[in-house]
């Protein structure tokens, strides 16, 4: 049933395509194709300024975070980050659509519903975790984009990463963070820990 001022239509909104699940916003647009135009690119543009009391955080029956901004739009399929993680990481999340486009940017995570500021402080939680790589089995590189097959404290786990300064940090000398392209942080806490072949793969890829 969809609540009063509420863009979800919680009937309809498990059966959605990806397509769809990017976000469903605003009441239906006038037949006139340029109207139609003008509110789709009104539906995706980043909502600025948004009372916190209007955000709604929610899991849909995958475990995918969902995101409403009360009369406005509903992201099924969303995502959170921090917008400056290492200078102000309790303020400032902004919210992401399935096409990594900004939803809206939630200044104080602390004036949000209860509910959805536990549901907020999990997302950020599942995003920044980070996997500590026990073991490098193979690595290859070509046109600055590496392809990783380690073993972690949680098992096999295989990660492509774009080299950059924003994707592989070095906290100190002997240590790396790994951001592959699906977000997701390795660590190398001290790389003279790591067993020979490892410290090889990691010295050919700095040369």
């Amino acid at each position: 049933m969809r609540s009063p001022g509420s863009a979800c239509n919680t009937e309809e909104e498990d059966n959605v395509t990806d397509e769809e699940a990017l976000v469903t916003a605003r009441p239906a647009a006038p037949a006139e194709a340029a109207a139609e135009d003008t509110q789709a690119r009104v539906a995706t543009a980043p909502a600025s300024g948004v009372d916190p009391a209007r955000i709604r955080l929610w899991r849909g029956p995958s475990g995918e975070l969902r995101v409403e901004i009360a009369g406005d739009r509903c992201v099924l399929r969303a995502k959170a980050v921090r917008a400056f993680p290492l200078t102000i990481p309790e303020r400032y999340v902004s919210i992401l659509d399935g096409e990594h486009r900004e939803v809206c940017l939630i200044e104080d995570p602390a004036a949000l519903e209860p509910e959805s500021q536990a549901m907020l402080v999990e997302a950020l939680r599942d995003y920044y975790r980070i996997h500590r790589i026990l073991r490098i089995r193979s690595l290859r590189s070509e046109y600055r984009t590496t392809y990783w097959d380690v073993e972690t404290e949680r098992g096999v786990r295989d990660f492509v990463v774009k080299w950059g300064k924003e994707t592989v940090l070095r906290p100190h000398e002997h240590a790396f963070i790994f951001i592959d392209i699906d977000g997701n942080r390795f660590s190398i806490a001290d790389r003279r820990a790591l067993d020979p072949q490892s410290r090889k793969f990691l010295q050919e890829l700095e040369e």
